[in-house]
This record gives C-alpha cells, sequence and structure tokens, in this order.
C-alpha cells in the first residue's frame, strides 16, 4: 500500500498536464491563455508537494515538516493567483460568446458584463477578501494554522464556483459555454468541500479518545484524494466542451444550431435513439472506484476480518462491473448511430455492425488491437459525419489518446497512475464528447432535454 500511496499523487499533476495539452492545441478563444496560466501554476504546486515526499529529498532536509509548511504556504498563494487567472479566462470567455450571440441574434446592445477596469478589479477583490481572511488569522494563530490554511484554499475554490454558477445567468440553456461553466463551478465547489471535509476530520474529531487515530488520518487524506480525482474529472469536462467545435467554423458554437439541409434530407426517415445519461455512468464508476479502493486499503491496513469493509467492497465492485458494462452498452448505441447514419450521406464507416464492435472486444489479445478500431476510430467517424451535418467535431485523436493510456495501464507499478487517469478522466471526457456530437448532429434540438436523446435513421 505505500507504494499505492506515492502514485497516487502523481495522478494530479498528470491530469494537470493533460488539461495543458488539451488547452494549448484545442481551445480556442480569448480566455484560452489565462486557463493554461492557471493550471500550470496548480501543476507547479502539485509538482512540489509530490517531490517532497521523494526520499531523496527527505533525506536531504533536516525537518521535512518545515518543507511542507512552506510547500503549503505557497500552495496557498499559488491558489490564489491561479484563482484569479480563472476568474479573468472565464471572463474573457464569455465576453466573446455574448459578443458572437448578440450579432448572431442581432441584439442591438451587447450584454453588459464588465470585465474591464473597476468590474474586473471589484472580482478579483471578492476573490482575495474571505482566503484572505482566513490567511490572516493562520498568521495570527499559528496553533491552527493547518486548519485556517486548509479552509482559506477551500474559500478560494467556493468564491470561484459562485462567480462560475452566477455567470450561467448570461446564457441560453444548453449553450456550450452555459455547460463548461457549469462543470467547472462543480469543480470548484467539490474540491472547496473536500478541503473542509479532510481538515474538519483530522482536526476536530476526539483523536485523542480512538485506538488507533492513524486510521482518521489515513481515511481523511483518502477521501480528499477522491475528492481531488473528482475535482480534476469535472475539470476535463469542462475542458472538454471548449474543445468541441463547428465543423462550418462561420457560425458561433451552439447547440441550438439548425441542422443544414443535407442533413434534414438525411434523416427523412428519422426514428428516435435513446444514448443513455452521462451522469449516471460516472456516477457508477465514481462510486464503484471509491468503495473499492477504500474498502480494500481499509482491510488490508486496518480491519483485516470487518464484514462491513467486505460489504462496501462488493457494492464497489458490482458498480464499478455496472459502470464498465454501460459504457459498452453506449458505445454500441453510438456506433448504431454512426452505422445507421452514414448510408444515406454516402460515407463508409469503420465497422459495419454495433454488434461487432462492442463483441470483439470480448476476444483476448485480440482485443488490444480491436480497441483501437472500436473505440480509436470512433471520434473520426463522428467527424466525418459532423463535417456533413455541420455539427460538432470532437477532438480527432482522443479515442487513439484513451487506448494507449488504457494498454499503458497494463505497465507494472506506474500503470496504476495510466489506469487512474483512464478511468477518471479520459473515460468520461471521450464519452461526453461522443454523446455531445452525436446529440449536436441530430435532426431535431435536444439541448433542453435532461436525456440523451438522438436520431438515428433506419436501415436502407
Amino acid at each position: 500500500m505505500e507504494l499505492v500511496y506515492s502514485l497516487q499523487g502523481w495522478l494530479a499533476p498528470t491530469v494537470y498536464l493533460l488539461l495543458i495539452l488539451a488547452c494549448l492545441l484545442y481551445v480556442n478563444n480569448q480566455g484560452k491563455g489565462f486557463l493554461v496560466a492557471s493550471f500550470s501554476i496548480t501543476l507547479l504546486m502539485s509538482l512540489l508537494i509530490e517531490i517532497g515526499k521523494l526520499d531523496s529529498v527527505r533525506d536531504s532536509f533536516l525537518a521535512v515538516e518545515e518543507y511542507f509548511a512552506w510547500v503549503g504556504l505557497l500552495d496557498i498563494i499559488g491558489s490564489l493567483i491561479s484563482g484569479v487567472l480563472l476568474v479573468v479566462a472565464w471572463s474573457n470567455i464569455m465576453y466573446q460568446q455574448t459578443d458572437n450571440d448578440s450579432r448572431q441574434q442581432g441584439f442591438t446592445q451587447r450584454l453588459s458584463i464588465g470585465f474591464k477596469g473597476k468590474a474586473l478589479a471589484f472580482n478579483a477583490i471578492i476573490l482575495f477578501v474571505i482566503p484572505a481572511a482566513f490567511f490572516l488569522v493562520a498568521l495570527f494563530a499559528p496553533d491552527y494554522s493547518s486548519v485556517f490554511l486548509s479552509f482559506s484554499f477551500g474559500a478560494i475554490y467556493m468564491v470561484i464556483a459562485i462567480y462560475y454558477l452566477l455567470s450561467n445567468r448570461l446564457f441560453i440553456k444548453g449553450n456550450q459555454y452555459y455547460k463548461a461553466s457549469v462543470f467547472f463551478a462543480a469543480s470548484f465547489i467539490v474540491i472547496a468541500v473536500g478541503s473542509f471535509v479532510q481538515f474538519g476530520i483530522q482536526n476536530f474529531l476526539p483523536v485523542d479518545q480512538i485506538d488507533n487515530p492513524m486510521v482518521i488520518f489515513v481515511s481523511a487524506s483518502q477521501l480528499f484524494f477522491f475528492f481531488v480525482m473528482l475535482h480534476l474529472m469535472l475539470l476535463a469536462l469542462g475542458v472538454s466542451e471548449l474543445t468541441l467545435k463547428k465543423s462550418n467554423k462561420t457560425h458561433p458554437l451552439s447547440y441550438s444550431s439548425e441542422p443544414s439541409s443535407l442533413s434534414r434530407a438525411a434523416f427523412k426517415t428519422a426514428s428516435r435513439t435513446r444514448l443513455g445519461r452521462l451522469w449516471l455512468y460516472l456516477t457508477l464508476q465514481f462510486v464503484g472506484v471509491v468503495l473499492t479502493f477504500l474498502g480494500l486499503m481499509m482491510m488490508i491496513e486496518f480491519f483485516p476480518s470487518s464484514t462491513l469493509l467486505l460489504v462496501a467492497i462488493s457494492v464497489g465492485v458490482i458498480s464499478f462491473i455496472a459502470a464498465q458494462v454501460y459504457f459498452l452498452m453506449l458505445l454500441y448505441r453510438i456506433w448504431r448511430h454512426v452505422i445507421q447514419t452514414s448510408a444515406p450521406l454516402n460515407i463508409s464507416p469503420s465497422i459495419n455492425s454495433p454488434a461487432k464492435a462492442v463483441g470483439f472486444l470480448f476476444i483476448p489479445l485480440f482485443s488490444l488491437y480491436w480497441i483501437f478500431i472500436a473505440i480509436g476510430k470512433l471520434t473520426t467517424d463522428i467527424n466525418k459525419l459532423s463535417e456533413k451535418q455541420q455539427g460538432l467535431q470532437v477532438v480527432g485523436g482522443l479515442g487513439v489518446v484513451y487506448c494507449i493510456i488504457g494498454l499503458l495501464g497494463l505497465i507494472p507499478i506506474v500503470g496504476y497512475i495510466f489506469t487512474g487517469v483512464g478511468l477518471m478522466v479520459l473515460g468520461p471526457v471521450l464519452l461526453h464528447q461522443l454523446i455531445s456530437a452525436v446529440q449536436a448532429n441530430s435532426c431535431e434540438d435536444n439541448s433542453g432535454k435532461d436525456s440523451l436523446t438522438v436520431h438515428s435513421t433506419a436501415h436502407t
């Protein structure tokens, strides 16, 4: 378990690096540079923490606690700077989108959001006030410094979440940036709550009355780790929204655009097909991973004969298996949509049967090759349809990257990092992009519906 603990911390830097690359390569708006700068600062802070955990670094410091105290201080400062950059980034993104909406809808008066001068200064002040208050208390109350520093960290992201949620009022529901804002806000709420929960457990529970206090500290740190992973998953989904783009670049990005005449002709014999719900997959996946991992960790280290932990592990395994089955169901339905809609548009899909796409994944060894067809080629085929229908295009190489990350997960030891990134980040992002593209390219506008419903043609 010690090895697992040492590898866990490197998941966050890996994901932040992927987010930086995604922004640099696929995001194209006024807030791009600020997003990259914010993620870069957070990446640097997480790397400093993990470097301090290395044995070679520990041996070179007489007081490791002092090292982490300084890193913790830098982490708070970095979070403040990163938070300001996130606010500025979203301000620029909203300004660009409302400008596009104004031109598209013929507004005579542009929405006044005020991202320059006094308004931007006011946003920055609001972002600083609450965290700075906690920080000052920590300086003048050293006995509780760790508590207040952690709460200041949580306060920073809670304020950012409120800012992102309030920005939603300015957008039509279903718009790309509306959805991205919701993902970002949820991500910041999760990391704020995680910070409050971890340090609340570690500092306010009566640890001195417990036989094995280490159980409390280990459990709290592991809970916070999964809060971090959920935060990163939601953050990645927000970035994923920003990377979706229209194949017809003369129109602003929106889920509510009317299908082209070619798309209408292709869907004359349309029939309703339900893909599924992305949130259900995310919930099953996350619950499965958390219960299974935490249960195993607690059973191995502290309670080897606990019936309650055995039940938790069993529920986690069932939930995880259900998530993978649901993933395959979604894969089948997406391929069915691609195959059925390709024929009227004179497109040859990479696979001619959805059952074949999913079924061949169960063939031993051959499946290591087939995933590059069933998953890797899917993004390419979706983009071909999007070009014909003037719909949303996904990140072209995302499917191949997901497959490569999955194979790297087979490598002993370091494969744990790639498996975590694949399960908790890339998998959800891939499904989100595919479902969003299929939904946007469908015959009717389904942006206002909670369920992910698309239209596909009957076999011809």
